[in-house]
Formats: C-alpha cells, sequence, structure tokens
C-alpha cells in the first residue's frame, strides 16, 4: 500500500530550464565573464553532460572566477527571476496531486534546493494554496549530506513515520534517482527534457499515464521484488 508520494526535485513539479539558464547568464554578465548561453546551448550541455554536473563543469573551467560570490549571485538572480514568474505546474504533477488531494496517501517534497528557493517556487507555482500541496517539504540544509546521499529521503520518511516499503518516489534527476533507491524505496523516473542525460532507465518502473496507473505499476514492482526474495 502507498502511504506516501514523494516528489523528488522541483523539477517534477514545473520546468525551471529557461530560469536557471538566464540566472546563469546574469551572473557571468556580473562577474565580468563574455559568456552568454542560449537556450539551444544550454539544452546541449545538459544533454552532453548532465543537467547539473554540466553546468558546473563549465564555471569550475573559468579561471580567476570566485565561485562562492558567484553561486551566491546565481542564486539571488535564479530567486529574482522565480518571484517575478507565473509557473505552470506539469500537467502530470497537477493531476496527480489533486487526485492525492481526495486520499488519504501523504504527499511530499524532498528537494536538494536551498529552502528559500523550494518556498518561491511553490509560491509561483500555488500562489493561493503553496503552504497546503505537500504534508511536508524537505530541503538542502535539513540534513548534512545533499543527493546522492539518501539522507533527505530518510529523513522524509522519518518525519512521516513511514517505511520506505510503503512510500513512492517520482524523481527526475540521475543523483536523486540513486538517492531515493538507496533509501530503499522503489522509483518512478519523470520524464522531461533532459531526460536522457540524466540515465533516468534506472528507474524501478516508468511513469503511468496518471497517478492510478503509476500506482499499479509501484504495487507491481513490490511484489515482484517480494516474490523474488
Amino acid at each position: 500500500m502507498v502511504k506516501v508520494v514523494l516528489f523528488g526535485s522541483l523539477s517534477t513539479l514545473t520546468n525551471l530550464i529557461d530560469l536557471e539558464r538566464r540566472a546563469l547568464n546574469l551572473a557571468l554578465e556580473q562577474h565580468g565573464v563574455p559568456i552568454s548561453w542560449s537556450s539551444m546551448d544550454y539544452m546541449k550541455v545538459i544533454k552532453q553532460r548532465g543537467r547539473f554536473s554540466g553546468v558546473s563543469q563549465v564555471i569550475d573551467a573559468i579561471p580567476n572566477l570566485e565561485q562562492a560570490s558567484f553561486y551566491e549571485d546565481l542564486e539571488r538572480h535564479f530567486r529574482n527571476l522565480i518571484d517575478d514568474t507565473r509557473l505552470v505546474p506539469h500537467p502530470w504533477t497537477e493531476a496527480a496531486l489533486l487526485e492525492l488531494a481526495k486520499r488519504p496517501t501523504k504527499v511530499a517534497l524532498v528537494s536538494g534546493a536551498e529552502r528559500q528557493t523550494v518556498l518561491r517556487v511553490l509560491a509561483a507555482i500555488y500562489p493561493t494554496r503553496a503552504s497546503t500541496v505537500f504534508n511536508f517539504v524537505t530541503s538542502q540544509g535539513d540534513v548534512a549530506e545533499p543527493k546522492p546521499s539518501p539522507a533527505l529521503y530518510l529523513h522524509t520518511l522519518k518525519r512521516l513515520n513511514v517505511s520506505a516499503i510503503n512510500a513512492m518516489a517520482i524523481e527526475a534527476t540521475q543523483h536523486g534517482m540513486m538517492a531515493a533507491q538507496r533509501a530503499g524505496l522503489s522509483t518512478a523516473g519523470f520524464q522531461n527534457r533532459y531526460a536522457d542525460a540524466e540515465r533516468l532507465s534506472q528507474a524501478d518502473f516508468e511513469l503511468g499515464k496518471d497517478l492510478r496507473t503509476t500506482i499499479d505499476r509501484f504495487h507491481a514492482t513490490r511484489l515482484k521484488s517480494a516474490t523474488a526474495s
């Protein structure tokens, strides 16, 4: 029985790719770096190297860049853009959350982003109900180790008093998928434009056309695992 559905990142809620690119360009300009990424260039880096590792590799290669200051400015620009944008929820996620609201199933967000960023994104997607969409929200800083450590997931399960066998994780990144599986969770991969680069084929089952289909696949996966053991 699924007692909790865990959405593993902000990317499972809405598309933040263009805001990330724009924030990156603003930070690069602020620090005097003559690089400005087009949408095509940004997507190319993500697809080739992965969403987070690809960008960090490019930034790490910039000579004489004060990285601590740069990342602080990057986060600030990103938050400002979020505040000025009406974010649109992914249709699958919106339908799933509406269905979950009718069930006794708990819903949690397990994000590796900073708390203020998470709260801003939720407010931008759900301006009238941001504080009621999830039963529990965890973010960077709640635990010592970031994903792919399972710490964020284990922390969430403990707070919700739910065992991993009764929880399903929906993830959009490779690091998130690894973290969920290391916490003993069955995982569904949330497909998006950079999913191939993140190698979500390691998911335990595919996301269904709707929540009901996905939960059926979760039960089938758990049954198969129990039979095999």
